[in-house]
Order: structure tokens, then C-alpha cells, then sequence
């Protein structure tokens, strides 16, 4: 019986294993993964010291990955000359010994347990990626019906559909639905019943638990317009997506960077591999294995010399390391941590960054580490309005970030993100920069420094002339009847 991190499980029903789909890309049924690391970037579970699993290091070693947080480079790695296994309070114990042998800050991070799926929902939302406690049961090709104590990385959640990549099969990416991922994060069943694990005493323990761990770092600037569609039977009906047909044929790139198809009229007629292989296909355009001459000369990065695209194989099904979340040490109730620190739900979505910050720009470096020192100290100097308003990172130019989101060398600045997708608003080069520059390039029309219009003064109103006079009052009835009464006794006195 395999197992992701015990050796005794129980096992799930098997009418819960038909709602799961394995895919070779970050993309099903035309939706995109949002964290959508490459599989050149995905790392494989390991063991520490004692032979207990690191599948919690190994996801957040993702996390740091996709958000390039340098400081835990190598945590995952230090962590195999140590006893595995993990649970909140030991990953905070853990990370703080690292970041204190290797002189560096700790990251600001964000861990909570319980199962509040809007923490989630947030932290996708941003950008960012998320690592989660996960019960397995998710069918043929991944643990089957068997009940797993395990740590993953979410890549995806929306209000249908999630998808995981387990640090157990790298390379490759799970889908399923909203629900089934809430109840396998959480440990419990749709029905209220939790999902059980035999501990190392043999005693039934709880897992999954909602434990999710996010860090804060900024997330990577977003695609300038729309991902390649990907050309595979599970992303098209038929295995056929959209391609403008072509009489003469073209070569049309996969997303994955690896490989090109030949459509004409189409149909995927050919495939090449980046080592210069040239492959038939079957009727729903996939690659049969059958070497044949190419259909056309060979389109730019097929048949050079350079190593293939290296990605981790899944670990063995025996080989899976054993006892990598310690379920029994999970706090049953809902809690919030940051750097170690318990606080409260408000001030780990609020106070620690982790609010909705996904309406700030995108301003990423892409140099040396002097010319980002350079950047990073004009950023520094500028007013704290301006700075609250960016996301930043930096890249050097060999970095797989670079290609994956189009950027040239200098600074460039990509408006809010939508779905991962925003705009590009301009690129200082490295040649030319200098504080100005990079003042003028957040100043620019609707952009993070732009100063805010001033209202024209309002036109002073014409005078209006002064009213007029007050005529006279007319005299009232009193005083008329008493100037009648007058006059009538005068007359009669002069008589």
C-alpha cells in the first residue's frame, strides 16, 4: 500500500475518485492555473533525517519559487539533515533557525488552520500561491482511495474549480472541483464525517486540518496579454483546438517551451522536440512516439545542442516519503498566525498585507544585482503613497520568469492585474535608466505616481445688480381712518 507521508490509511469511497483530472500543463477545459509555476520549476517530495517526509518544505520552497523569495532558497534542502514532519509551530521554529544560520530576515509569512476557504480565495486572487494540507483519495494516478496526510501547493480556486501541484508527482497538475479540494484541505467529508489516518501508534487521527501556509512577498508580474492556447487532447474537444487553418501548414509553439505541431487545415500533423525529434501523430493530433522526416524546415529552437528542459519524475509509489504533516499536532480550531505571531482573521487579510492588493502596479526589475540595488534604492526614496501602490521584483536575466512573462532587460511597469493579465505601460533599459526615468515611468497617464489633476477654478459669478429702492409703504387702514376722523371734528370746531 503506498502512502504520501503514513503508512497506514484508510480508504475513502470509490464514488468520490470520479471527479479528478491529471493534466501535463497548467490548464483544463480552457482555465488556466493561476500560480502556474512550469514544470521545469516543480521539485519533488524528499525525506529528512529520520526518514519522515518534507512535503511542507517542499511546497513552500514553490511558493518562494513562484514568489522569488530568495531567503528560503535552501530551506527545503537544510531541512533533510533534520527530523521531518511538520506541523504549524515546528515550521515556524524551523524557518526562524535557518533564517538565523544564514543571516537573513525572515519572510513575512501568513499561516492559519481551520479551514477558511476566503483566506484562500484572497490569496489566489492576489497572485500569490498558497501551500495546503491535502487527504489524498482523488482517484487512479495520484493515491486512489487511499486517506494521505500530506502538504501541496494550490494553484487555482475559483467558484468551480481547483487545481494542486504535489510536490509527490512533479511535473503535472490536479483538477477538481471547489468542493472536493475544501474537503480534502479541511479533512472532512461533504457529509461532516472526518477523514482518518492511522498514526505512528496505530491510534485513527484526523487530517488535513485547513492548514495553509501563504507567504506575502509580492506575486510575479502578470502575462501582457493572454497565455498560448495549449494543442492536447484534454484542452480541446477532439484533441483539436482553434488553429486558423493553413494550406501550406505552420509550426505552431506549445506553451510548455518544449515542443512545436505542424497544422495544416487544422489537424496536428507533426510534432518536434527541442532535441530535433520529429514525431507522427494520431488522430487527435498527439505525438505517436514514430520518428518521420520533417513536414518543413524546423521552426527556431528545435534541433540545437542545448539540454532538454529538465523535470523532476514523480517519486515511486513505494517511495513516497512517509509522515510529512503531523496531523495529531494540528489545532483543531481556526487560528491565524504571522512570523509565528497569533492574530486575528481582520489582521492576517488586513494588517499583514495579505488584503486585496491586487488593484497595485507592476514595476519588475529585470538586471544584475548592482542595477537592482540601483532601482531598489530610488524605489526606496519615493513617497510612501507611491511605493504602497507597487508590486516589485527582480529578476536577472537568465531567470525563467523573464521568458515565462515576456520582459526585456531594464525596468518595466505592467498595470493591476485581471486574471493574471494586464498591460504593459512602458520598459526603462538599463542603458538609459536613472531616478528621473524611473519617475517619469510611474508618472506616465493613469499610472501609480501620477499627480492627481487639480480642478480648474470656478468662474466667479457675474454681479447681480442691487435691488432697487423700496417704494414708499402705502398707508395702512388705521392711519387713514384716523386722518378722516381729524378732519371731520376741525370742521365742526370751526363752526
Amino acid at each position: 500500500m503506498r502512502s504520501a507521508c503514513l503508512a497506514v490509511c484508510f480508504l475513502a469511497p470509490a464514488a468520490a475518485l470520479a471527479q479528478f483530472t491529471v493534466t501535463p500543463e497548467p490548464v483544463r477545459d480552457r482555465v488556466r492555473a493561476t500560480a502556474d509555476l512550469p514544470a521545469t520549476q516543480h521539485k519533488r517530495n524528499a525525506a529528512g533525517s529520520d526518514g519522515f517526509g518534507l512535503c511542507v518544505y517542499t511546497s513552500a520552497w514553490h511558493a518562494a519559487l513562484w514568489q522569488s523569495v530568495g531567503e528560503l532558497y535552501g530551506f527545503r534542502d537544510w531541512m533533510t539533515r533534520r527530523p521531518g514532519g511538520s506541523y504549524p509551530e515546528k515550521f515556524e521554529a524551523t524557518l526562524a533557525a535557518f533564517c538565523q544560520e544564514r543571516r537573513v530576515p525572515v519572510p513575512s509569512y501568513v499561516q492559519h488552520t481551520g479551514g477558511d476557504d476566503e483566506f484562500l480565495s484572497l490569496a489566489l486572487k492576489t497572485g500569490r500561491m498558497a501551500c495546503v494540507t491535502y487527504c489524498g483519495a482523488d482517484g487512479p494516478g495520484r493515491y486512489g482511495a487511499e486517506v494521505v496526510g500530506h502538504m501541496v501547493n494550490l494553484v487555482h480556486l475559483d467558484d468551480a474549480t481547483a487545481a494542486i501541484v504535489d510536490n509527490n508527482f512533479p511535473g503535472s497538475w490536479l483538477w477538481m472541483s471547489r468542493g472536493d479540494f475544501l474537503a480534502r484541505w479541511r479533512g472532512t467529508r461533504p457529509d461532516g464525517r472526518p477523514f482518518l489516518i492511522r498514526d505512528a501508534r496505530g491510534r485513527a487521527t484526523p487530517v488535513g486540518g485547513g492548514w495553509a501556509i501563504v507567504l506575502l512577498h509580492s506575486p510575479p508580474p502578470p502575462y501582457t496579454d493572454e497565455p498560448p492556447a495549449l494543442f492536447a487532447q484534454a484542452d480541446c474537444p477532439g484533441g483539436r483546438c482553434p488553429v486558423p487553418p493553413t494550406a501550406n501548414g505552420q509550426w505552431v509553439p506549445h506553451s510548455n517551451g518544449r515542443e512545436w505541431g505542424y497544422w495544416v487545415n487544422g489537424n496536428r500533423v507533426a510534432v518536434a522536440f527541442a532535441d530535433g525529434r520529429v514525431e507522427a501523430t494520431d488522430t487527435h493530433g498527439n505525438a505517436t512516439g514514430d520518428p518521420i522526416a520533417p513536414p518543413a524546415p524546423l521552426p527556431p529552437g528545435v534541433g540545437t545542442k542545448r539540454a532538454p528542459l529538465r523535470v523532476e519524475p514523480p517519486a515511486q509509489s513505494e517511495a513516497f516519503p512517509q509522515g510529512g504533516v503531523q496531523g495529531e499536532r494540528l489545532p483543531t480550531e481556526t487560528r491565524y498566525w504571522h512570523n509565528g505571531e497569533q492574530c486575528s482573521k481582520e489582521e492576517a487579510l488586513s494588517a499583514l498585507a495579505l488584503a486585496d492588493d491586487s488593484g497595485r502596479w507592476h514595476l519588475t526589475v529585470v538586471g544584475d544585482a548592482a542595477f537592482a540595488r540601483t532601482v531598489r534604492a530610488d524605489i526606496a526614496a519615493l513617497p510612501a503613497a507611491v511605493r504602497e501602490r507597487l508590486h516589485v521584483q527582480h529578476y536577472r536575466p537568465g531567470d525563467w520568469q523573464v521568458t515565462q512573462f515576456r520582459l526585456g532587460p531594464g525596468v518595466t511597469l505592467r498595470t493591476p492585474a485581471r486574471d493574471r493579465v494586464g498591460s504593459d505601460v512602458g520598459t526603462v533599459p538599463v542603458a538609459g535608466y536613472s531616478a528621473a526615468r524611473l519617475k517619469e515611468l510611474l508618472a506616465l497617464d493613469g499610472g501609480p505616481a501620477q499627480r492627481p489633476r487639480v480642478a480648474p477654478a470656478p468662474t466667479p459669478s457675474p454681479p447681480q445688480p442691487a435691488d432697487p429702492a423700496p417704494k414708499p409703504a402705502a398707508p395702512s387702514g388705521n392711519l387713514v381712518l384716523l386722518a378722516a376722523l381729524s378732519t371731520i371734528v376741525y370742521l365742526i370746531l370751526r363752526r
